[in-house]
Order: C-alpha cells, then sequence, then structure tokens
C-alpha cells in the first residue's frame, strides 16, 4: 500500500509542520501506526513558553533512533535546523474554528498550566506562529492537506 522501498532506505524521514490546532500530532500518530514508524513529538523535547527551544533536543533524538521510519512533528519542524534530512514534509492546514476547539479541548481545559498561564502561552504562540508560517513554508512541503476533521490518511500514505 506504501511508496516505500524498504530494502533500499536507511532511514526515511517524515516531517509534519503546521499550526497548534491543526491536526499535526493525530496525523503523525495515525501514519506512524499504519508505517510502523518511530514518532517523535517537538512538545516533548520544549516548553510552551519558548518556542522553538526543543529542536535540538528533537534532533539529538532523531539521530539516536534505529527507525526505518521516523516521523517528526511540530511547530517549526521545518526550519533549517532539520533540513540535512531531506525529510517528506507535510504540512497541515486547519480552518481557525475547528484549531481553536481542539487547543481549547486539548490546553485550555488541561491542569497543566493556570488558565492565565494558558492565555500567556497562547498569545507567545500567536506571535510566532504569525512570524514563522508564511508562503515560504507552502513552498517547502512537498504535501499539504487541509485537515478540517475530514482526514484521508490513505491519501497521506499515497503521497509519500
Amino acid at each position: 500500500m506504501t511508496n516505500f522501498n524498504y530494502n533500499n532506505i536507511m532511514t526515511k524521514y517524515i516531517a509534519i509542520d503546521g499550526m497548534s490546532g491543526s491536526g499535526k500530532t493525530y496525523l503523525s500518530d495515525l501514519l506512524a501506526q499504519r508505517l510502523s514508524a518511530e514518532v517523535l513529538h517537538l512538545d516533548d523535547y520544549g516548553n510552551d513558553f519558548e518556542p522553538f527551544i526543543g529542536l535540538t533536543k528533537l534532533f539529538d533524538k532523531i539521530n539516536q533512533s534505529k527507525a526505518k521510519i521516523i516521523i517528526y512533528e511540530g511547530v517549526g519542524v521545518f526550519g533549517d535546523e532539520l533540513n540535512n534530512l531531506k525529510p517528506f514534509r507535510i504540512l497541515v492546514k486547519s480552518n481557525d474554528d475547528i484549531r481553536n476547539e481542539r487547543l481549547y479541548n486539548r490546553d485550555a481545559l488541561s491542569p497543566k498550566h493556570t488558565k492565565d498561564e494558558w492565555v500567556l502561552i497562547g498569545k507567545i504562540w500567536e506571535d510566532v506562529e504569525n512570524k514563522y508560517f508564511d508562503n515560504s513554508l507552502d513552498n517547502k512541503a512537498d504535501l499539504i492537506i487541509e485537515n478540517n476533521n475530514k482526514l484521508d490518511i490513505d491519501f497521506v500514505i499515497s503521497k509519500l
């Protein structure tokens, strides 16, 4: 079903980027399950108050992995720091209403931070994302998908 030739590759990298709440984690987990891939989430290596701080740790984890397919996702993974991996890049887009609903359900209801901290985190990331997400990311993407609650995983896999 996939286009991967497992016998002819050392490691296949798939980078998934998109705005907060666009569905990057959901897509990466689905792909990892279907492709028997290792998935690494940038959020696991940084913190909510300092955008992009986890990229160095993520890069180290990627380099330590022995997996045939590595999927890494997070806001910022299309950055130049990870270009040498030559990943297949998927940009996930979603409309603002859906993104905001997902963010509220995922973050605002989480006891990880206080309500005031979530407001501050939202402002920090809104400013960062407004600067980071421009047309250059569309040009870097090998595949752009709209994830408005109807994700066709078979279509995504067929493009890899």
